[in-house]
């Protein structure tokens, strides 16, 4: 019997091909919405995949790097990211 490889889904790689892909669209609209319970007129309507980095303004900043941006029925558009671990720092981050 064939081994069937195990792949990390919290993995920058694994993740962005199984939720970051055009032809997939629909799963990780429905994967967002899920997670952040959002339902109705509050639900994401689409999905803007890119990859744009923020350069950071200081040698010891950090680089940043938006990937999904959700798309609210009124046009907003909300940067959507995964973090793996709790560092207790989302304020700074936000703020970043």
């Amino acid at each position: 019997m064939k081994k069937v490889p195990h792949y990390d889904p919290t993995n920058d790689l694994v993740f962005k091909f199984v939720f970051g892909r055009d032809e997939r669209k629909n799963v990780t609209l429905a994967f967002i919405n899920d997670m952040t319970g959002r339902e109705g007129r509050d639900a994401f309507v689409d999905l803007d995949f890119r990859t744009s980095e923020l350069v950071p303004d200081k040698l010891d900043d950090k680089l940043g790097r938006l990937d999904i941006f959700g798309i609210l029925d009124n046009n907003t558009r909300i940067d959507v990211e995964m973090q793996v671990i709790n560092h207790r720092n989302m304020e700074k981050r936000s703020l970043f």
